[in-house]
């Protein structure tokens, strides 16, 4: 069985890995539209940036105009998501009380 401190932990890394989810979700839904720059896009924007940049590098991650960083980014990090699951289901906890 899990300590406390370890649940807490799990619980964090989950939330953190799905908070990061959603901005890049949010980023994207953003760019659609014509939003002025503001302390939450410039926020949205140094938190996401960084994970983009790296996940652009990425042969075919940009297609001519056609930029599929988010997606491949969303999809790592899905991908990292079921194996801390798989981690935190063989160290005790259960992963289904994590899912947000």
């Amino acid at each position: 069985m899990m300590s406390s401190f370890a649940n807490f932990g799990a619980v964090f890394t989950l939330f953190f890995v799905g908070l990061l989810e959603f901005f890049i979700f949010l980023r994207v839904v953003l760019s659609w539209f014509p939003v002025p720059r503001n302390r939450f896009t410039n926020f949205l924007q140094n938190i996401t940036t960084p994970i983009l940049r790296k996940v652009a590098m990425i042969p075919f991650a940009r297609i001519g105009i056609l930029d599929l960083s988010p997606i491949f980014a969303l999809f790592g990090l899905q991908i990292l998501e079921f194996i801390l699951r798989i981690i935190f289901l063989n160290l005790g906890a259960n992963p289904s009380i994590y899912t947000f």
